[in-house]
């Protein structure tokens, strides 16, 4: 897999903004197999904790019927809080 470093500061800088200065992205790397996202694996440090998480974006062509990440994430949240 290829690191991409660009976005890995891109990632960083946004998580710093929300979570604070002791967080750090090491990589982001694609994975491959998603049919209408973009996913890639991003390997983090928070408060000196290695953790490995999956960030989903909106594919250049989508496919008909797809939802948008934010409605995504409405749709996940609310499975969450009903106990799904």
């Amino acid at each position: 897999m290829a690191d991409t470093p660009d976005l890995a500061r891109s990632v960083e800088e946004r998580l710093r903004a929300l979570h604070g200065p002791r967080l750090s992205v090491e990589r982001v790397t694609p994975l491959h197999g998603g049919a209408c996202q973009d996913n890639h694996r991003v390997d983090l440090v928070v408060d000196g904790e290695k953790r490995r998480m999956a960030m989903r974006g909106d594919a250049a062509r989508s496919l008909p019927g797809s939802i948008d990440r934010r409605a995504e994430f409405q749709v996940l949240a609310a499975a969450v809080a009903a106990g799904v």
